[in-house]
């Protein structure tokens, strides 16, 4: 793998001309000068493709590649095809990142000569910019950091690409790409697979990456599996902790937190298809961890008659509240 610079940007580009300005002047704004940023225009066909040759003409450490509409997760493993950095950042294309972002991160990844570094986010909607962070230095993968470990799993920062730097060789070697059949949870997939072959994570305690949230972006989309993609991605985190000796007390706590979260929302709040379907309930209610969840009745809350009827697999329950309504 040929490195010329230290840090490689990667931008999926799909119809965002609204925001990309923003986007890419804080790319070049960083005080971090040293890097490149490959624009992936996956098909846009309002204007942002034009709008990536301009950022292109202007800065020379700016490259573009054009492809037919294939996905985010297509676009990012084209920029990772072309990237000659020693390290990679993902970066959406209606977000930004602050000035200091790619400094703190490289000074991280660097000093503690780990095989990521990451940082905490905003979340940023109609003008209101919440965090999301955890104030821990580092986190070793093994039993010793299994509270760490599960706190960023609570804060979400293992289930997004973005605001963090991953090691190039790592990524070549192991010849780790997002799945391109996989249009829910994709990223997280990626994190898992590449954090099999890490020890260690470096953490920059600050926010300094802008996610912006958007009505009819994939997140908010109905997705008439997704209880299931939930779940099979929960397993392999389940089978990730398990290996690595991570599979401990909080941990424990917090992805069966998860999934109590993940079976009331598959229930009440999604998809939009017809609740009183004995088949959809039951395809819920039998998988088998659902007899473990009774030893966490109190992670989560929702009425008493809710986790009797989970805890019991009593669809019909379910059926009579649904046709009631």
């Amino acid at each position: 793998m040929n490195v010329d610079v230290p840090v490689s940007v990667i931008v999926p580009v799909y119809n965002t001309v609204r925001y990309l300005d923003e986007c890419l002047r804080s790319v070049c704004n960083q005080s971090f000068r040293d890097w490149e940023c490959i624009l992936v225009d996956d098909g846009s066909t309002d204007g942002s493709g034009g709008l990536c040759d301009a950022w292109a003409e202007k800065d020379t450490r700016i490259r573009v590649l054009h492809q037919p509409n294939k996905g985010v997760s297509a676009a990012r493993n084209a920029g990772l095809e072309e990237a000659r950095g020693q390290f990679v950042a993902f970066l959406d294309s209606d977000d930004w990142l602050t000035e200091d972002c790619l400094q703190r991160l490289f000074d991280r990844i660097t000093s503690e000569k780990t095989g990521m570094s990451l940082c905490g986010f905003f979340y940023d909607q109609d003008g209101r910019s919440v965090p999301s962070l955890t104030t821990i230095r580092s986190v070793t993968i093994g039993p010793e950091d299994a509270p760490a470990f599960a706190d960023l799993n609570r804060h979400f920062q293992l289930s997004v690409p973005v605001a963090k730097l991953y090691r190039a060789d790592l990524i070549q070697e192991h010849h780790l790409r997002f799945d391109e059949t996989c249009s829910f949870g994709e990223d997280l997939l990626f994190n898992y697979a590449y954090l099999d072959h890490i020890l260690k994570i470096a953490i920059v305690p600050a926010c300094l990456y802008h996610y912006r949230q958007r009505a009819g972006s994939l997140s908010h989309r109905t997705d008439p599996e997704r209880f299931q993609r939930h779940y099979d991605q929960w397993k392999i985190q389940r089978a990730f902790c398990q290996q690595k000796g991570l599979w401990l007390a909080s941990v424990r706590r917090l992805f069966f937190s998860q999934l109590w979260g993940y079976i009331y929302d598959a229930l009440f709040l999604f998809p939009l298809l017809d609740k009183k379907s004995t088949s959809y309930l039951r395809s819920i209610l039998r998988i088998p961890e659902i007899d473990q969840l009774a030893a966490y009745p109190d992670l989560f809350d929702c009425s008493p008659w809710i986790k009797y009827a989970i805890l019991h697999r009593q669809a019909w329950l379910f059926r009579l509240f649904f046709a009631l309504r």
